[in-house]
């Protein structure tokens, strides 16, 4: 039970047990605050040390990731410098097989148009000739029929009737000869080119099959152009391919009659017509009752092929004789439609690399075409330069034989 008390001064009561009940809830408050605020302080230190750790940790990875940096950088820089060696080297390499490739070529190019122009100097030399057989002709023509008339007509009293049909004769076998040597004339252009091809034609065997044999049949002698004798790498005889070589500007189907007739002639295996007049429906090459007939510019391809099948069929006749079945199919095979797209094939192959030579030939020559003329351009101005510095110093500067006129060259 609580006890009352009345206060001394104010006579008020007090309540004992309220009191301290209060003076306890205050002491415990101030207690508790105090060790409130100092673990708050103790919190707030730990936070200062955390964030001084956080900016310690911070500072050494910032150290970390640039050594890391820098690690990195020298490597790559180490793979760069590498890389740009091996970059250098192989474009180095490039740059070697390129030149001598093109170093090839240019000699090709060079060696082709040297055959052009003795080819050409040929035709020439040979269309003076004929200019200078014509001209001898007509000359000994022209004195012959003057001193047969003169004779005639001094003798033409005389001597008998017998006489004069003799001169006769005579005037009219030189007419004769002279109209046959004008056609002769006439048709030697014609003739002349045709054998300026049967030679290259010739040419191009020997340097494409050094082992084979090309035979040339003789002028008048009933036959081919061109004969050759297939033989292996042993150096055994494996067949004859039978070669007629034309010039025209059109077709002839007899040529092929004619060929068949020479290959049993010559008992060739294969026969082979070259020529510029295509039959219809022939672009480049294709067999025609069994003459292969191909434009000179597919003669290596389709004789490398044809010589192929050549060998391949010896090889069958001499491992299976008495075989008559496997010859057979072999025949049926180098007559199907199979052989002929195979030999299409590499035709066309060659065909590809001949049309890139021929790119890069006219390549070549626009380039050769473009230094040319810048040459000719260096030249005229300083042979401008020269005739003005000339006439400037009227006779003073030194003469140049190479801008002189050569006065012995000049014709009236």
């Amino acid at each position: 039970m609580n006890q009352a008390f009345s206060c001394p001064h104010c006579h008020q009561p007090i309540d004992l047990e309220a009191s301290f009940t209060h003076q306890v809830e205050h002491q415990l408050a101030r207690k508790y605050n105090q060790h409130f605020a100092d673990l708050k302080a103790e919190i707030k230190k730990r936070e200062e040390e955390l964030h001084r750790d956080k900016l310690a940790m911070q500072a050494k990875e910032k150290e970390l990731q640039l050594e890391v940096q820098k690690a990195v950088d020298t490597q790559l820089k180490a793979l760069q410098a590498e890389a740009l060696q091996k970059a250098r080297s192989e474009q180095q390499s490039a740059i070697d097989l390129l030149q001598e490739e093109l170093r090839t070529k240019s000699e090709t190019v060079k060696s082709l148009q040297q055959k052009e122009l003795l080819l050409l100097r040929q035709q020439r030399e040979l269309d003076e000739q004929r200019a200078a057989l014509e001209l001898d002709v007509e000359k000994r023509l022209q004195s012959t029929l003057a001193e047969v008339e003169r004779k005639a007509l001094e003798k033409a009293r005389e001597e008998t009737h017998l006489k004069e049909e003799e001169q006769q004769g005579l005037i009219n076998a030189l007419t004769a000869q002279l109209d046959a040597m004008k056609r002769k004339i006439e048709q030697g252009s014609q003739q002349t080119q045709g054998e300026v091809q049967e030679v290259a034609l010739e040419k191009l065997l020997k340097d494409t099959f050094p082992f084979d044999e090309i035979e040339e049949v003789g002028k008048g002698v009933n036959g081919a152009d061109l004969i050759q004798a297939v033989r292996n790498e042993y150096g055994r005889f494996c067949g004859r391919i039978v070669y007629e070589s034309k010039r025209t500007k059109a077709f002839s189907p007899a040529w092929i009659d004619k060929l068949k007739a020479d290959q049993q002639r010559h008992n060739g295996d294969i026969a082979v017509l070259v020529t510029d007049a295509m039959p219809n429906g022939t672009t480049h090459f294709g067999e025609i009752e069994g003459v292969w007939v191909c434009s000179f510019s597919n003669a290596r391809a389709l004789a490398t092929v044809l010589r192929m099948g050549v060998l391949k069929v010896s090889e069958v006749q001499t491992a299976s004789e008495n075989k008559g079945d496997k010859m057979q199919r072999l025949y049926e095979y180098l007559t199907s439609n199979e052989f002929q797209q195979c030999v299409r094939s590499i035709v066309r192959a060659f065909q590809s690399m001949q049309a890139g030579l021929e790119q890069e030939k006219r390549a070549m020559k626009k380039i050769w075409s473009m230094r040319e003329k810048q040459i000719n351009a260096v030249i005229d101005s300083t042979t401008a330069m020269a005739g003005s510095i000339g006439g400037i110093a009227e006779g003073v500067m030194l003469a140049l034989p190479e801008l002189e006129l050569d006065t012995c060259e000049i014709e009236i």
